[in-house]
C-alpha cells in the first residue's frame, strides 16, 4: 500500500488506519486496490462490493481477500 499512495508513506500506516476518512485513497485508489486484488490474488470483487466494510482499512482487505479465497476466487 505504502508504495501505491505517497500519504501512506509520509504518515506510516497501520492495519486499522481508515483509508477513505483520511484521504490516504480515494474513489481511484480504490479502483487500484481493486485491479491489484483480481490480478494478485485472483478474487473478483463486485461492484456490490465495492463498500467501506471491506475496503476501509488494509485489515479490513485482507479479510475481504480471506473470505473471497475460501470460496475459491468466486465473487
Amino acid at each position: 500500500m505504502t508504495g501505491h499512495f505517497s500519504h501512506a508513506r509520509t504518515r506510516g500506516l497501520a492495519d486499522d488506519d481508515p483509508l477513505l476518512e483520511t484521504g490516504i485513497v480515494d474513489s481511484l485508489g480504490v479502483l487500484d486496490i481493486v485491479s491489484f486484488i483480481e490480478s494478485e490474488f485472483g478474487v473478483r470483487v463486485a461492484d456490490e462490493d465495492l463498500v467501506r466494510e471491506h475496503f476501509g482499512s488494509i485489515r479490513r482487505i485482507a479479510a475481504y481477500i480471506e473470505i473471497k479465497g475460501r470460496g475459491r476466487w468466486i465473487s
